[in-house]
């Protein structure tokens, strides 16, 4: 699992995404192969960090962009979209 200050976390693609039906153990990033499932996933994501839920309800307010004292950055290019 990656973690923010992980060596070699800024080598990792950009994006991932696995069949976990044709491939179990996660080991081919088709994420080139499907553009509209990331796409629908990506806008998914900025809905649950913008409502800072991602049940049904009240509007909340989302915790500071960070992990462990580490910025998130890898999710800036998703929501500047």
């Amino acid at each position: 699992d990656p973690k923010p200050d992980m060596s070699g976390i800024e080598q990792m693609p950009p994006l991932q995404l696995y069949d976990l039906s044709k491939d179990p153990g996660g080991t081919e990033n088709v994420y080139l192969l499907f553009p509209e499932k990331v796409e629908e996933m990506e806008d998914l994501m900025v809905s649950y960090i913008e409502n800072g839920r991602s049940t049904p309800g009240v509007k909340q307010e989302n915790a500071i962009f960070n992990l462990q004292g580490q910025p998130w950055h890898q999710i800036a290019p998703i929501l500047s979209e």
